[in-house]
């Protein structure tokens, strides 16, 4: 499989791959934790992604796309999901240069589609692991003992921008920039999906599986 997951921040993008990764043995090619792996490295592109990072600006494209280009390469272009890239119009252009000039062009692109009550919902009661990135809710998916890590005994954070502002603005840079992408792959051999992500998160997997044939 070969697929592109969309939806904005709390849409459940993370929690579905991790579903499929599981059961498929696909590769979930997270791209914030790939920028994070290749900063932790410090060599290449992760070394002067560091430099931008470090002064506080923006990862530039060229270096989020030849981090994930890197990637792909890794695992042979084939069985992954891709989550959190392409963002803009040129990112997916260029992904699409990547994965033509390679023979593997996408087959897949699912777009999560959520309310913003339950998006609200989900963002402000998310709790996550700095040690392992496992993510938990507090209203529906608790750890066992409350803020406490269940797979590693870390103590859960409350990332800065988990709530209503953060969420507003983030919504607006989503719509402005990420929204013209599933445009963008309308006018291609991609296929588009749109699943109901408002529901559970059983419930969302059920009609994934359905959608992509699975």
């Amino acid at each position: 499989m070969r697929i592109v997951l969309f939806g904005p921040p709390g849409s459940g993008k993370g929690t579905q791959a991790a579903k499929i990764t599981f059961l498929y043995e696909a590769e979930h090619i997270s791209t914030g934790d790939a920028l994070r792996q290749a900063v932790a490295k410090g060599e290449g592109l992760g070394a002067e992604l560091k430099r931008h990072l470090e002064k506080g600006e923006l990862a530039p494209d060229e270096l989020v796309i030849g981090i994930v280009a890197e990637k792909l390469a890794e695992i042979g272009y084939e069985n992954y999901i891709l989550d959190g890239f392409p963002r803009t119009v040129e990112q997916a252009q260029a992904l699409d240069k990547i994965l033509s000039e390679a023979g593997k062009p996408l087959e897949t692109v699912v777009d999560f589609e959520v309310s913003l009550d339950a998006l609200e919902s989900r963002i402000c009661s998310r709790r996550v692991c700095p040690a392992c990135n496992e993510v938990y809710n507090i209203n529906a998916k608790p750890p066992k003992k409350e803020g406490v890590c269940d797979k590693c005994g870390a103590e859960l954070i409350q990332r800065a921008d988990d709530n209503r502002e953060s969420l507003k603005k983030r919504l607006e840079a989503y719509e402005g920039l990420t929204k013209p992408v599933l445009l963008y792959y309308n006018s291609t051999s991609a296929s588009v999906v749109k699943v109901d992500a408002s529901v559970s998160a059983d419930e969302v997997f059920a009609e994934l599986r359905k959608k992509l044939g699975l």
